[in-house]
């Protein structure tokens, strides 16, 4: 007798239900390439006239319960009543141009179609994206993904022990039929991202309190890559004076995806890569959101801080990372921007006799004026191209004077922030450029990031509050970090 209640309840929502959509219409929301009609994932807000938002019931096309939009693979079907007024708005990341109309359901069967088409076709000239830092669910993320365009996204969780990563989403998960790969366990701690380790890197119960250091050696042992997403933190010049560090955010969140930054503080990120870069490492240059897609922010959306590669190859995850590894690449959060040094995309080492001239091509697109692009030599702006008030797209070749050896890189900024005030910007990876029999390094540069190291060993060694264990490893790596850029600032090289 007890299961009596329980059916009778179920037998009469079902009753409610067909009743429901009795008096409803069923709609067909399509979202099609301009170009080509073909069925494209989207990100999707519906909304009644009074501005109450609808989503279908479809468990895949949610994120949460408080998120307002909805993902469609192209086509999906909803029940809404007949005879009101409704608008949708439908985006595909940030290098596409989003669509909103408003229409009205008369009849109880209608359809309703948004064409979209990309500002720049990047995908044709093999350029792929990617969101380095992440945090959507496993059980849509290729569609959150392609809703944005993004073909390799990386979930990060924070570096804690509390963390149980399921081990259904442990490791490198390549999406099938689809040029779309997913990470599931990499770790977020103060100043780094460690990205795909192998084996999977367990975590300690409690963070080290005066260096992360020994995260980043375990995390190289099992063949991890390590992201720093604070360049101005001591931790990461020790870090790439040990060489462990493979790329270095330069565009998007360090501690909260909610940060806002105005173009003051992008330029300090800046010039805290470039003295990495002006002491003689190659590192390509990073991007990553921290979004989660639980909100309408434009900062929690997947993909508004990205690096695209060129991978012209069948595409895979590890090819993906290694044409980064290469810096054949580029990040922004919002305009698209082109160089290439003698001919030949940015990562390369070009040999250029002393007085010779560098070939420079360089070219911004945005669907928003642009305010500068700026071709930089050893981290000094070399050269500006002009742009007038209205312009979106400007490209220039021309020539550089081959002064001395160092690296080339080109950033361009747009000519009003976003709403919430953050500046919108790209910047390129380096070229090297080699006068002589090697490559040349600001010696002044490393002789100021040895004085830094030194200082912080110091304030560590006289904490009497830091463990003894944490202490050693100071004492090992950074003297080791030290005397390498002591040796760089004596000998150049």
């Amino acid at each position: 007798m007890p299961p009596r209640p329980l059916v009778r309840v179920a037998f009469l929502f079902a009753v409610f239900l067909i009743a429901s959509r009795a008096h409803a219409g069923v709609i067909e929301f399509r979202t099609l390439r301009e170009e080509t009609n073909e069925p494209i994932k989207t990100r999707v807000v519906l909304q009644d006239k009074e501005g109450r938002y609808i989503r279908p019931v479809v468990y895949e096309s949610v994120v949460g319960a408080h998120s307002h939009h909805f993902y469609s693979r192209g086509v999906i079907r909803h029940y809404m009543t007949p005879g009101r007024e409704y608008s949708i708005a439908v985006d595909r990341g940030i290098h596409w141009i989003p669509r909103e109309n408003t229409f009205v359901l008369e009849a109880t069967a209608a359809s309703v179609t948004t064409l979209l088409r990309p500002f720049a076709d990047l995908r044709v000239k093999d350029w792929l994206s990617g969101d380095l830092d992440l945090d959507v669910p496993f059980h849509n993320a290729d569609l959150v993904l392609g809703s944005a365009d993004l073909y390799v996204g990386c979930r990060v969780y924070d570096a804690t022990g509390q963390v149980k990563v399921p081990e259904s989403e442990r490791g490198i998960h390549k999406i099938p039929h689809e040029p779309v790969a997913i990470s599931g366990n990499d770790w977020r701690f103060q100043n780094f991202n460690v990205l795909h380790p192998l084996p999977t890197m367990t975590l300690d119960e409690t963070p080290f309190r005066a260096t992360e250091l020994p995260h980043l050696k375990r995390a190289k042992d099992l063949a991890g890559w390590v992201d720093v997403t604070n360049p101005e933190n001591v931790d990461a010049v020790v870090a790439a004076g040990l060489g462990w560090v493979d790329s270095v955010r330069g565009i998007g969140p360090h501690r909260d995806r909610r940060e806002a930054w105005p173009e003051e503080r992008a330029l300090t990120r800046f010039e805290a890569y470039y003295r990495l870069l002006d002491c003689g490492f190659e590192i390509p240059i990073s991007a990553g959101s921290m979004a989660g897609e639980l909100t309408l922010e434009p900062t929690d959306r997947v993909g508004s801080s990205r690096v695209y590669v060129r991978h012209p190859q069948s595409f895979s995850y590890g090819g993906f990372f290694k044409a980064l590894k290469r810096g054949n690449a580029w990040a922004t959060n919002g305009p698209v921007l082109i160089m290439g040094v003698n001919g030949k995309d940015t990562g390369r080492r070009i040999k250029v006799g002393l007085g010779g001239k560098i070939r420079i091509s360089v070219g911004a697109r945005s669907p928003r004026p642009l305010s500068r692009i700026e071709v930089l030599y050893n981290g000094v702006v070399a050269a500006t191209v002009p742009i007038s008030a209205t312009a979106d797209l400007s490209f220039k070749d021309f020539d550089l004077p081959a002064e001395r050896g160092g690296w080339l890189a080109a950033r361009c900024f747009e000519a009003s922030p976003s709403e919430d005030g953050r500046a919108l910007f790209a910047h390129t990876c380096p070229t090297y450029i080699q006068v002589g029999p090697s490559l040349q390094v600001n010696r002044s540069r490393a002789g100021e990031m040895a004085a830094l190291i030194r200082i912080r060993e110091a304030e560590i060694e006289q904490d009497p509050s830091l463990p003894e264990a944490e202490k050693a490893w100071v004492r090992e790596w950074f003297p080791q970090a030290r005397a390498r850029y002591e040796t760089l600032a004596t000998t150049g090289h």
